[in-house]
């Protein structure tokens, strides 16, 4: 009997743990969703907007959703993610949206005839 009761309790703050980094977890997906929706919005609205070249309007799409970045980087910091991890993830994202939103972008000149010198 004790013998359980002492495994119950060294157990009870990892289970714990477990579902605060489940949840954790979740929040951080939930802010990557916002900050790609963000990228995505303003992918296509610079693209309708500003006819430039796609290197010059990519950039100013980052810089648009950097309240949104900076949460999702807040997250994974509090989630305990070493920063090697961090900065992979980071960059991951950021590559794979780069090619994201120039394809958004373009498809936006494409529509409105935009052909940027």
């Amino acid at each position: 009997m004790k013998k359980s009761i002492a495994v119950a309790i060294f157990l009870a703050p990892s289970i714990a743990l477990g579902e605060d980094f489940a949840a954790m977890t979740k929040r951080i997906d939930d802010a990557r969703l916002d900050y790609q929706s963000c990228l995505t919005k303003s992918a296509t609205y610079y693209g309708q907007k500003l006819c430039r070249d796609v290197s010059e309007l990519v950039p100013g799409a980052f810089g648009k959703c950097t309240d949104q970045r900076t949460i999702l980087e807040n997250l994974v910091r509090d989630r305990g993610d070493a920063p090697s991890e961090r900065t992979r993830y980071l960059g991951s994202l950021r590559e794979r949206y780069t090619d994201t939103m120039t394809a958004i972008i373009l498809d936006q000149q494409i529509a409105a005839n935009c052909q940027p010198k």
